[in-house]
């Protein structure tokens, strides 16, 4: 299997052929060797400032096959995976774990460009253990709300937020709160989880949609829009069902 990983400036990828693949380890040390390229650095120096404030070494990076500060679509989760915090280091759609291949068969079956994109958590740091994953409260959410906002800082060509389960959206709704917030579109599902998927295919089918929407509202070339103007730009580009 062969991976087309190419990131200038404005990097351009081929998906790879299969979910999980960060459980290789060559593939792994390629990417983490990549995070302090122009489009990403910005956001590795915010997690390593995380990282330090913490005494937390395993506050994921963010994968440098996305789109990095050139991002036009947020996608924001809950909490990292072991996956991620343990694992790759990463956030990533190419992570070994259930949500991140769930992820992964969505920007697929979408053709939703990963390089438009990025990935986030609510609560950025990793608070489970070897074993298992621990959910997070309304009171998790809350220190990582300013992390939250000056990842938004480094992303003006923000288009579009996707929250995805209930702590991300309630982050998401304190940040729109604070002085300082961007108004962005934004849409809300369902965590991309197992139980999601075996339990309720309605919102399963909400975050297919979510993902055909954010790929109509990606441009290859991005024009940074506020209020009116950029609820306008999603009203237009929306696919008709």
């Amino acid at each position: 299997m062969a991976f087309v990983i190419d990131l200038p400036d404005d990097p351009v990828m081929d998906l790879p052929g299969a979910a999980r693949v960060n459980r290789n380890p060559d593939l792994v040390t390629a990417k983490l060797a990549r995070l302090h390229e122009p489009h990403i650095a910005p956001i590795t120096d915010l997690v390593e400032e995380l990282r330090a404030e913490r005494g937390d070494q395993s506050v994921p990076y963010v994968d440098p096959t996305l789109g990095g500060v050139h991002a036009q679509v947020l996608f924001l989760l809950e909490t990292p995976a072991r996956a991620a915090a343990l694992g790759s280091s990463m956030l990533s759609p190419d992570n070994d774990d259930s949500t991140a291949a769930h992820v992964w068969e969505f920007y697929r079956a979408s053709g939703l460009r990963r390089d438009r994109c990025l990935h986030w958590n609510a609560v950025p740091w990793f608070m489970g253990d070897e074993k298992k994953n621990k959910g997070a409260t309304r009171s998790d959410i809350e220190p990582g709300l300013p992390w939250l906002a000056r990842l938004i800082d480094l992303l003006p060509a923000l288009r579009l937020v996707v929250t995805m389960g209930g702590i991300a959206r309630q982050a998401f709704a304190l940040y729109l709160l604070r002085e300082e917030a961007k108004l962005v579109p934004w849409l809300a599902v369902a965590h991309p989880s197992p139980r999601v998927r075996n339990t309720n295919y309605p919102l399963w089918q909400d975050i297919a949609r979510a993902f055909e929407i954010a790929g109509a509202v990606v441009v290859d070339r991005p024009a940074v829009l506020v209020g009116d103007a950029e609820s306008e730009v999603l009203r237009q580009r929306r696919p008709s069902r």
